[in-house]
C-alpha cells in the first residue's frame, strides 16, 4: 500500500458522516479528489464502514445538497444514468437533460451509461427512453 493509499485510507475512515454531518469537511474530502480518487474514496468507504458511501449520504443529507454530493460522488456512467431516470421520473420528462447527455457523450461512454442504468434500475435505457418520449423528441 503505498503513502498516498494509506492517507487516503485514513481521510475515508474519517469522512464525517452521521449525527451532524460536517458538511465543510465533506466538501474539502470530495473537491480536492478527481473522478478516479472519489471513486477510491467511495470504495474505501465501503471496505471500512460496510455501507455504500452514496447511500449513506442521502440518508445523511438532503435537498440540493444531497443531490449535489451524491452525483459528485458517482462515476461519470452512474452519474448520467440517474441523471437520466431522474429526468424520466418528472410529470413532464426533461429531455434536455437526455438530448445533453446523448449528444456530447462518445459512443463508449453511452455504452457505459447503458450498462449503469441496466445495473441500477433493472431496466434497459432505451426502452425506458422510448416509453417516456413522444413526437420529434422521441426520433
Amino acid at each position: 500500500m503505498s503513502i498516498a493509499d494509506s492517507n487516503l485510507r485514513l481521510r475515508t475512515s474519517n469522512v464525517p458522516i452521521g449525527f451532524g454531518t460536517d458538511e465543510t469537511a465533506l466538501i474539502s474530502i470530495l473537491a480536492n479528489r478527481n473522478e478516479a480518487q472519489r471513486k477510491l474514496v467511495r470504495l474505501a468507504y465501503k471496505e471500512i464502514h460496510h455501507q455504500d458511501l452514496i447511500e449513506q449520504l442521502k440518508s445523511e443529507l438532503s435537498g440540493n445538497f444531497e443531490r449535489a454530493i451524491s452525483h459528485w460522488t458517482m462515476d461519470a456512467a452512474e452519474r448520467d444514468a440517474t441523471l437520466i431516470n431522474e429526468a424520466l421520473k418528472k410529470a413532464t420528462p426533461d429531455y434536455k437533460v437526455i438530448i445533453e447527455i446523448a449528444c456530447t457523450r462518445n459512443s463508449e461512454e453511452l455504452l457505459a451509461i447503458k450498462r449503469s442504468y441496466q445495473s441500477l434500475y433493472k431496466h434497459c435505457l432505451e426502452e425506458d427512453v422510448a416509453s417516456q418520449t413522444i413526437g420529434d423528441v422521441r426520433k
